[in-house]
């Protein structure tokens, strides 16, 4: 998803470059209560590192994080206008989808044919990928077309819905951002 994400500000930048809009001004956007992003994020990096933890800890661990960006993305949704807004909006629909799949399955379900349709050829290993674990999906599998399905094959990559949900509000308040004037509270 990394690559992804790079290729999506990349392409979102040059498109609000190309608009017309400043890189400069994606500084105006201050968001509100961005603590609880940093220590979301913190928690998802250091997480994977820690020893032992044990399924229950990392459940809650990954509830916690789910409620601290839900909690930033909605107080920061009301603040904006116009498409600033709709890339928020966008951010908390992505990151529902996710929330519920991965929730209902205790881990990111992952299609075995989209995998292979991705490109890749090493197996996957379930329990791993990182704070959200992947699941292979199978005939138990809650709400699979929610789950990694969506093959891109020149990134070797596999994608749910929400994560395109979610890069599409990413750059969706790039490019608003970039357009942003005066100050904002």
């Amino acid at each position: 998803m990394l690559y992804a994400l790079l290729i999506i500000i990349a392409t979102f930048i040059t498109v609000g470059i190309a608009s017309g809009g400043r890189l400069s001004a994606l500084a105006l956007l201050r968001p509100r209560a961005s603590g609880l992003a940093f220590v979301a994020l913190a928690v998802m990096v250091v997480a994977p590192f820690i020893d032992g933890i044990g399924p229950t800890a990392d459940r809650a661990l990954i509830g916690v994080t789910y409620a601290l960006v839900a909690a930033f993305l909605a107080l920061n949704v009301g603040r904006r206008d116009g498409w600033a807004r709709i890339g928020i909006v966008l951010l908390i629909v992505g990151w529902t989808l996710n929330a519920l799949v991965i929730g209902l399955n205790r881990g990111m379900p992952l299609s075995l044919d989209a995998y292979r349709a991705s490109g890749q050829t090493a197996p996957p290993t379930p329990g791993e990928g990182g704070f959200f674990k992947l699941v292979i999906a199978d005939d138990s599998t809650l709400l699979l077309p929610l789950g990694d399905v969506i093959p891109v094959h020149p990134l070797r990559q596999v994608f749910s819905a929400g994560d395109l949900v979610l890069l599409a509000g990413l750059g969706t308040i790039l490019t608003a951002g970039m357009h942003q004037r005066g100050s904002t509270t």
